[in-house]
């Protein structure tokens, strides 16, 4: 980030172009002079508070202590981008896209809970530098109709992580701006080391991925993910005796925080 923000309407926005990455799906992305990046609390704080509103509309409690959030930044606080990763383990065909399904109904009653209403698009796929995206829109109402802002979502599932980006603005110039910084992304999904003794590519390199997403969180000490993911690889190849060791450190770990 500049350290000397020059930008008359908001003394915070960059003074020079910034340049992101994320290592994990080797995402790269610039952030023209004139945006500002927000901090990482003031994101933690906004999610805090979406999450009491969605809890009190669902009636129940719902955890995200693995999210991870990416890039941030606005133009102003209505033009605001946004994006997010956090492991998803699928058990079954077809469960990260009925989970996605089942936010847009939550974002709906969420909206409604506050007196508004929403415009919801069917999905469509868009492709940025080779990755495909499942993408919806919502535009959101005042009780009378009148427009309050259009947000949009991207959802990819890369390397068994749900990858969130939205944008939310209300003036479509800003918008348009927004979403061209985002469309100039580029990717370079790490590809993992083969692993010897599975049936396909597939498999290989799913087990890979849950090898190497149950490390990560094993050196974190998030002892209960980790354990899921081992887990997950082992159901992928039984006769691995690795995962079946480190499921029982997790056991160990977790028995000893107890």
């Amino acid at each position: 980030m500049a350290c000397k923000p020059a930008d008359k309407t908001n003394p915070n926005a960059l003074t020079e172009p910034y340049q992101y990455s994320y290592e994990r799906f080797g995402w790269k992305v610039e952030v023209p002079a004139g945006w500002e990046l927000i901090e990482e609390q003031e994101v933690a704080d906004r999610n805090e508070r979406g999450e009491d509103v969605i809890e009190g509309v669902l009636e129940e409690d719902i955890v995200y202590d693995h999210l991870e959030n990416l890039l941030n930044f606005r133009y102003d606080e209505t033009t605001v981008f946004g994006s997010s990763a956090e492991p998803f383990l699928i058990e079954y065909e077809g469960e990260w896209e009925e989970t996605n399904e089942l936010l847009k109904e939550i974002f709906e009653m969420t909206y409604a809970s506050e007196g508004l209403s929403t415009e919801i698009s069917d999905n469509r796929t868009e492709t940025i530098d080779g990755v495909d995206f499942m993408v919806y829109n919502i535009e959101v109402f005042e009780e009378g109709g009148d427009f309050v802002m259009q947000q949009e979502f991207y959802n990819a599932y890369i390397n068994g992580y749900d990858f969130a980006v939205h944008l939310t603005y209300t003036n479509d110039v800003k918008g348009n701006e927004m979403r061209d910084i985002w469309m100039s992304s580029t990717f370079e999904i790490p590809v993992f080391k083969s692993i010897e003794n599975l049936d396909s590519l597939e498999t290989e390199t799913d087990f890979s991925t849950a090898i190497s997403n149950a490390d990560e969180a094993f050196s974190n000490e998030n002892y209960e993910v980790a354990k899921n993911w081992y887990q997950k690889a082992l159901s992928l190849n039984l006769e691995e005796t690795y995962p079946k060791d480190q499921i029982t450190l997790c056991n160990e770990k977790l028995e000893e925080s107890n």
